[in-house]
Formats: structure tokens, sequence, C-alpha cells
């Protein structure tokens, strides 16, 4: 079953079998019109094996996955933050029984089941093995220091540490080692901390201000008036809460 591609009514049309195709037509130059023969699209293959196609509707071609075309033209516009999904996993195959609209989250948890997710050695920028990140990990958890790792490995001494911590690369084995900067929960969460933090800081800030040396023009009898005033266990009386 043939349907036209929205937005390219008379010119293009896709199959639930995942082809597409151009329609013939005229094309009005001026001073003459030409027919165009409509043709089968020969798509191109990108990285990660999806198809595409280059479709003609302005003054520049539009470049289009062809499952995507298929979800637009059998199921509807795409949905608010959904992607085309491959139910089977396979990217080359666009035929309507294997496609659907769905969250990006399910996305890569098909991606995860079907074991296409790009990671590790998949990720085209990827510098090392998995055999070489063993082989780290161990030299790390036998006592090598992350600068000789970082030189060996020709990588950073954080992604050397983020490793043999093992935030990256979770899916290869190897000895991880233990993060001894592990940062402790200091936030004050009872009504009673709160209190009594307060009434720190403020018996601080006052035994300073008792201390401190007089202003300048300041007589010392004044001063001495001020110390009083200032005094810490009658400060803190006064703000004490019951």
């Amino acid at each position: 079953m043939w349907k036209d591609i929205p937005g390219y009514e008379g010119k293009y049309q896709v199959s639930d079998e995942g082809q597409v195709r151009s329609l013939d037509r005229y094309v009005d130059y001026g001073k003459f019109t030409r027919l165009f023969s409509g043709v089968t699209l020969r798509p191109t293959i990108m990285k990660g094996g999806y198809l595409r196609v280059n479709l003609l509707g302005g003054r520049r071609p539009k470049s289009v996955t062809v499952h995507t075309l298929v979800l637009l033209a059998f199921v509807g516009p795409r949905p608010l933050k959904m992607d085309g999904c491959h139910n089977d996993g396979n990217p080359a195959n666009n035929r309507l029984i294997k496609l659907r609209w769905d969250t990006r989250k399910n996305n890569h948890a098909d991606k995860n089941t079907h074991g296409t997710m790009a990671r590790g050695q998949k990720i085209n920028t990827c510098k090392l093995t998995e055999e070489q990140v063993i082989e780290m990990r161990i030299e790390r958890f036998n006592g090598a220091n992350l600068a000789f790792l970082s030189e060996k490995y020709g990588i950073t001494t954080t992604a050397v540490s983020w490793i043999c911590l093992g935030y990256n690369w979770k899916h290869v084995g190897g000895p991880l080692v233990e993060n001894k900067k592990k940062r402790t929960d200091t936030r004050i969460t009872s009504a009673s901390q709160r209190k009594s933090a307060s009434l720190d800081f403020i018996s601080t800030f006052l035994t300073r201000a008792t201390h401190a040396a007089p202003p300048r023009g300041r007589s010392p009898a004044r001063a001495s008036t001020l110390r009083g005033r200032l005094d810490p266990a009658h400060s803190l009386q006064k703000w004490r809460i019951a």
C-alpha cells in the first residue's frame, strides 16, 4: 500500500513495506515544461544502519529517515517528545508492522534489549577497547597511578579515574577501585539541628565582637559599655528559642 508523504503530496509516496518513490510530474521552467518520470528512490545507509532518502520540495533537498516517513504517512504526526522506534531492533527494517512512536526512554530500553546501544567500542570516537579497559583496571587495582595510566593509554587522568571507579564502561568487567573521597551528607534536617546551628553562629559572632578592638575615635569607656551590651551570655538568653 502506498500513501502520499505529508508535505510532499503529489511528489513522493511511501509504502507500508518501507519503500519510497517519486511520482510523475511536470516542472515548469518558464519557457518550457519538463516531465519527470517517477522512480523508486535508493536510500543511503547512515551510521547505525538507518536508511534515509533525499526529498526535493524546495530550494534544497531534505534528508529524512525512511522509518520516519512510514510513520508520518500511516500513523500520523510525531507526538511531542517521541521517537520512531524499531520493534525488532533492525534499523534497516522499515515495514510498518515493525515501527511505532514511543518515548526516548523506551527507545533506549529497546536498544539495550536488542544489543544495539552504541557504547564502548561501538562508539566511533572510542579510544579504548574492552581488553584495554580491563587491563587498565587491573593495573590501577594493583597500585598504578593515574598519570602513568593516562600517558600509557592516551586519555586524561579524569577519564582513567572514572573508568577505574566504574562510572564509565559499566558493561565491562575488571576490578574496581573504591572511591576514597566519598561525599558525606552534612545537610541539616531536623529543627533541633537548625536551632543548635543558629545558636552556635550567634555565639561565635558575639564572642568575636566582644574581644574586638574599639573603633577609632571612640573612648575606652564607650567601648567597654558596648562590650557589656554584647555579652554572649546575655545575648544568647535573648535569642534563645523556648
